[in-house]
């Protein structure tokens, strides 16, 4: 971790910055943060396979997507109709 008073100094030093070097130096942080941020690997479906039981909260997917479709299809049609 940096020195509380070491960073403070920076700060004070990055106000002596030109705009053109202040935003240089932006990008080199950015940069730099970007390379050194750990990668989080992607999830697999395989990793939440079985977490639900069947039927997920009493209701069959299909009914699910149905429902859901009838209701924004609805919803629209009252925007439509305002």
């Amino acid at each position: 971790m940096v020195d509380s008073h070491v960073f403070e100094k920076v700060l004070h030093q990055i106000d002596a910055l030109t705009h053109d070097e202040q935003l240089r130096l932006l990008i080199y942080v950015a940069e730099k943060a970007r390379l050194t941020t750990p990668k989080q690997q992607a999830r697999q479906w395989r990793e939440i396979e079985g977490v639900l039981s069947f039927p997920a909260f009493g209701e069959d997917a299909q009914t699910w997507i149905t429902r859901s479709r009838q209701e924004s299809d609805v919803y629209r049609m009252e925007q439509r109709d305002q």
